[in-house]
């Protein structure tokens, strides 16, 4: 505040007269100096302090963002490992399935053999006895 206007002020508000040399007015200048300069540093004190908080947040951040690449990475093998083991259960699933099914068709296949074997003799029984009894009917008649 200039001289001038705190001599009105206090005149004003007090009723005294104040000349501008007066050492009430000298401590008066001393003390805005001192608050200037105490507001200054307050503001520098400040600005650091939020710079630090600022650089802290970004830290922080970017931890977090480590954290979550690490997480998404585990869960990412964890799941591999998952799939991987249901498509090795899977895969012996299907394997007992066809060696069931195999086993299954070759012992068809062995019956159907079997038929087949017995259906040629059958046949073959039936033929001689077919030749046997054209044969004897031949020498009769």
């Amino acid at each position: 505040m200039e001289r001038d206007r705190l001599i009105a002020e206090i005149a004003r508000e007090t009723g005294i007269s104040l000349d501008r040399a007066d050492p009430l007015l000298a401590a008066a200048t001393i003390n805005r100096i001192l608050l200037d300069e105490a507001r200054t540093e307050l503001q520098r004190a400040v600005r650091t302090s939020g710079d630090q908080v600022s650089a802290a947040c970004l830290q922080q951040i970017e931890a977090a963002k480590a954290a979550a690449a690490a997480l998404i990475t585990d869960a990412g093998v964890w799941s591999a490992e998952r799939l991987r083991e249901a498509a090795a259960e899977a895969s012996n699933a299907v394997i007992e399935r066809i060696r069931e099914e195999t086993a299954k068709a070759q012992r068809a296949g062995r019956v159907a053999l079997l038929a087949a074997w017995a259906a040629a003799g059958i046949g073959g029984l039936a033929a001689a006895a077919t030749a046997g009894f054209w044969l004897a009917n031949i020498g009769h008649g």
